[in-house]
């Protein structure tokens, strides 16, 4: 009887609509070997019989700009969200908002910050190290899709989370919360984008503003905004 092991799990969306990234739509390496994933559908891939320690997977496309992430193969295996960016001939729709970053670090997060969505804590407080907290989403939040990275965007307990489900009003993450979090405090969807010659440029869809804060999420950082459609 052949067996198999399961090595890492990513689920691939698009950056800008935030859709499942099918099959074919992309190529993957780890440590620098071609390598095809076992697709699960609504952009779950399965990359298997991984040894134990590190190994880094990068995801290129023509659509989309190239993705590298780094996987941990311990004896949990956790989903790890990648977001594909739009690349040079990506046609995006009237409702592309544009953002310039001035950063001076590897990679930062940016978080859409939409009027009427709203995902926030609704527990007197979340407590440091738990794996799970009590939240109101709006009804606008009702078709969005888990597990996905947000910034619980709290001044200077802000972190990035990435939240694996939500169900009965209870959200379970991935990795224990670093810091208190007290009732009302919001989770915004977010993105980790790479910094080239100390700028990048994120491009959201339909968002009113955006939150941005370097690698860990600790740390607010600048912006300009053309919010002018392409």
């Amino acid at each position: 009887m052949i067996s198999f092991k399961v090595g890492a799990v990513l689920r691939i969306t698009d950056g800008f609509t935030g859709n499942p990234v099918p099959m074919g739509t992309f190529r993957s390496d780890i440590d620098d070997r071609p390598v095809i994933p076992l697709s699960k559908g609504e952009g779950y891939f399965v990359f298997l019989n991984l040894e134990g320690g590190e190994h880094k997977i990068r995801i290129s496309s023509a659509v989309y700009q190239d993705e590298e992430v780094t996987v941990d193969v311990t004896g949990k295996t956790a989903v790890q969200v990648v977001t594909l960016k739009p690349g040079k001939y990506y046609r995006y729709g009237t409702d592309a908002r544009h953002y310039e970053i001035q950063a001076y670090t590897d990679s930062v997060w940016a978080a859409g910050d939409t009027d009427g969505m709203e995902l926030k804590v609704a527990e007197d407080k979340a407590e440091k190290g738990k794996t799970e907290a009590t939240i109101f989403a709006s009804a606008a939040f009702s078709k969005h899709s888990y597990p996905d990275n947000f910034l619980i965007y709290d001044g200077k307990n802000s972190e990035i989370i990435c939240v694996e489900t939500v169900d009965d009003g209870v959200a379970t993450f991935t990795s224990p919360l670093k810091n208190n979090h007290k009732r009302g405090v919001r989770l915004l969807p977010a993105q980790n984008f790479h910094v080239s010659d100390g700028s990048v440029c994120a491009v959201l869809r339909d968002v009113d503003k955006i939150q941005v804060f370097s690698k860990d999420g600790e740390k607010p950082v600048e912006y300009t905004s053309s919010n002018d459609p392409e």
